[in-house]
């Protein structure tokens, strides 16, 4: 073994390497802004913000700082925010001294600059412990997800979710029920985080208990009686729940709360009608099946609120203009030819802005 290199840890990066690597990226001042933002949004309420639209720009720089400030002491424990509180007091207790060289001056400065970086130890610890078993969750929740896209013949069909954060709220899955149906569904638990992920979780488990017993709209009327009963309190979920058969050009489904399909044909993008009820939310909903037929060429999209309502650092939304436009030039390729520049459409529209939802397509098309 190396000498120099028996103490290093066997995948860890050099800091001189490291270091050298973040300097030269070009895209720090995007991401500082987009922290900034993240920032100010975890700490300021929405009656903060209103009060801060009211004032003049030198009050509203002072503000947001005091108000940001005091939100983070505010949210540490009481045992750390006593030891930050003496720490940044140590820092200004130096800074009023006339004589800067004084040694106990200098001493104090010292002192609470390790108090305050011995706190930001302690935080970084616990967020990359909580960092960590989010991350282990999103294996799970991978596990729990197709592997691969389904070979459906007559079909193409692509698959994709990605989370906004470590876990994800959406579910993407399908179910090859009989040799001559396949069932696919795409769902969005309302929220994001920890909360969501397992809801999705209870959403899957529900869905294939009863996949193999009851047509389509009575498998999601029982999948909200479920919910409804267990009255989870503030949850729901939109659920696009759709049948195929192989060799056939007809799309059997049940729209239950969540954002319209959309059919892309030779004469432009249709949008499909608006279904029933969100998962969760009303008891004994009578939920309606639907069929559309796909002639050869033609793609059903169905999507989560993450594609049209992405908003990049201007605060504009995607939208779902955008999105159709986009789409219609692509008629010619592939479920995932297409899936995929969707997916390079949204990183470059959110130019560095980190996104404000989880992102879900279907993409089928119907094959000669």
């Amino acid at each position: 073994m190396n000498e120099n290199n028996k103490y290093n840890e066997p995948d860890e990066p050099r800091l001189r390497d490291t270091l050298k690597n973040d300097i030269s990226r070009s895209d720090h001042f995007k991401t500082f802004k987009s922290e900034l933002k993240d920032v100010k949004e975890f700490y300021l309420s929405s009656e903060k913000k209103r009060r801060l639209g009211q004032k003049k720009w030198y009050s509203r720089w002072f503000y947001t700082c005091w108000w940001v400030f005091k939100g983070m002491i505010l949210r540490l424990s009481p045992l750390r925010r006593i030891i930050m509180v003496i720490g940044i007091l140590f820092l200004l207790s130096s800074t009023v001294v006339i004589n800067n060289t004084d040694d106990s001056s200098r001493n104090r400065a010292i002192l609470g600059g390790v108090i305050i970086i011995f706190v930001l130890m302690l935080e970084l610890k616990d967020k990359q412990l909580a960092h960590n078993e989010l991350i282990a969750g999103r294996k799970i929740q991978e596990k729990l997800m197709p592997a691969e896209n389904p070979l459906i013949s007559g079909w193409d069909v692509w698959m994709y979710s990605k989370p906004a954060n470590e876990i994800c709220g959406d579910l993407i899955d399908y179910v090859e029920v009989t040799k001559d149906k396949y069932a696919l569904f795409l769902a969005d638990v309302a929220g994001k985080g920890l909360n969501a992920a397992l809801f999705t979780t209870k959403l899957q488990a529900s869905i294939r208990t009863v996949i193999y017993d009851l047509r389509l709209e009575k498998l999601v009327s029982k999948v909200n009686e479920i919910f409804f009963k267990e009255k989870y309190r503030f949850i729901f979920a939109s659920l696009f729940y759709t049948e195929i058969q192989p060799g056939h050009n007809e799309i059997e489904y049940v729209n239950a709360g969540h954002l319209p399909p959309v059919l892309l044909r030779t004469s432009g993008p249709e949008e499909l009608p608006k279904g029933n009820a969100a998962i969760g939310l009303i008891p004994n909903e009578n939920y309606m099946s639907k069929a559309v037929s796909l002639n050869s060429g033609d793609f059903m999209i169905v999507f989560s609120d993450g594609v049209t309502e992405a908003m990049n650092n201007a605060g504009n939304l995607y939208g779902k203009e955008r999105f159709y436009k986009f789409i219609s030039a692509r008629r010619n390729l592939t479920s995932k030819e297409l899936g995929e520049d969707i997916l390079k459409e949204i990183e470059q529209f959110l130019n560095y802005s980190n996104p404000s939802d989880d992102l879900s397509l279907i993409i089928i098309k119907k094959n000669i």
